[in-house]
């Protein structure tokens, strides 16, 4: 089942980075609310920059924000 962000994405509604911001928010929603919100920052922060820079999880997300058309 593909999320209805992801078919944004997918129909050029939605960009890729705004994609990310909310997977960011879904996965943050998860974070413990003790957190200070500079400490809550810094996580997301740390989360995004490993998403833009593994090689892994950057090729996974290009494979799923590809139109299933362009698969080859």
């Amino acid at each position: 089942q593909i999320s209805p962000a992801l078919e944004q994405v997918r129909r050029g509604e939605l960009s890729v980075a705004a994609y990310v911001e909310r997977r960011l928010d879904a996965a943050m929603a998860h974070v413990d609310p003790k957190l200070t919100s500079e400490q809550r920052a810094r996580a997301r922060e740390v989360l995004r920059e490993h998403i833009e820079s593994d090689p892994v999880l950057s090729e996974q997300l290009a494979r799923l924000v590809r139109k299933p058309s362009d698969a080859g």
